[in-house]
Order: structure tokens, then sequence, then C-alpha cells
């Protein structure tokens, strides 16, 4: 009897192990994916984007990265109160969001979207979003994609195909190895992008 226990005790160790073992493969080859996606973009490419000075916006502002700005505030806890008919208006709900969240982070409570509030806001959510991710973070990316590229690609928050392949097309626009994954690198590039018609 005992030798029986030990035996399904033995096997159930062995399967749980198998298990585990191939969880950290997966991770470690998605990570290293990712890392050799970023390899595969030149160093020169990654400064210039790095070297862009994030945009800055304040109260009566418009723009689509005001818009992209408040879903990702949304997506950390601080709600912007978000107005689907005007998103890209820096209004007084806009500020007392940008406000709480600067206290948050010991920023400069200045109400504005600047370099640190950018930065740090940046730094909170991104991470890689790819196919099969959904969020407000992911309403960020459509939304830039659509009004930077055109994409006419419903903001529903779901990472799909027609979003994966919205941000390969960004990514070799702006040289960055294309995987179809919005990285800092990518994201960055999105928000300091200006050379489009409006």
């Amino acid at each position: 009897m005992h030798a029986t226990v030990r035996t399904a005790l033995g096997r159930l160790m062995a399967l749980v192990m198998t298990g585990a073992l191939a969880l950290m493969a997966t991770v470690a080859l998605s990570s290293s994916a990712s890392a050799e996606d970023l390899e595969n973009t030149s160093d020169d490419v990654i400064a210039g984007i790095e070297a862009q000075d994030w945009p800055e916006y304040g109260l009566g502002d418009q723009h689509p990265d005001i818009a992209a700005a408040k879903y990702l505030l949304q997506e950390i806890g601080f709600d912007p109160h978000l107005n689907e008919d005007s998103p890209s208006e820096f209004d007084a709900k806009t500020e007392a969001a940008v406000s709480a969240f600067q206290n948050s982070r010991g920023l400069e409570d200045n109400g504005r979207l600047d370099q640190d509030t950018w930065t740090a806001l940046s730094d909170g959510v991104f991470g890689e979003w790819g196919l099969g991710s959904s969020g407000d973070a992911v309403k960020a990316i459509q939304f830039m994609l659509n009004a930077k590229f055109y994409v006419h690609h419903e903001v529903d928050g779901e990472y799909r195909d027609i979003t994966e392949g919205a941000v390969t097309e960004a990514q070799e626009h702006f040289e960055i190895a294309a995987d179809g994954i919005v990285g800092p690198i990518t994201w960055r590039a999105l928000v300091t992008y200006d050379d489009y018609d409006r």
C-alpha cells in the first residue's frame, strides 16, 4: 500500500515538474523572442526614438496624444472621466487625474502631461502588448493608430489581427523590427510621432 502511494506521489511530482519546466521554457522563449526583436532594431533607431521629447499638454489643449494618455490613466486606475465624444480634450477632469497620478509617483504636481509624467505613465503600463491582449492600454494603441496612421479601427480594447497588422506597419515606418507587439520603444515612437496629416 505504502509503495503504491509513493509511486503515485512520485508520478504526480514528475508531472508537476514537467509542467513547471515547460512553462519556464515558454516564458524564456517568449522573452528571448522579444529581446531578439529589439536586438534586430538598429541602435541608431532606438537612440533616435528615445531622444525624442515627450509632447507636453495642459488644460485647454487638444490632441490625440491626450486621448492616449487618458486611456493609460484609466488602465492604471486614475479615471480621467474620458468622454468618448471628445477624448482628445485636456479638461479639468483630465487635469485632476494627471495630478492624482503625479502625487502617487512623487512627481511635481502641476497637472500637466510633461516629460516626467509621460515617462512614469509609460513605465507604469508598457510592458508588451500584443495579439490577445485587452484593456484600456490597447484602446490607447488603437486610438493612436487611427489618428496617426489612418487605420479606421474600432477602439474596442481587443488586440486582434487588424491591430497587430497596423502595429507592424507602424513599426516598419519607424524602422523598428516589426513584430506586431507594442513595447516601450514602439509606444514612445507612436506618441512622439508628429509628422502626419491632420
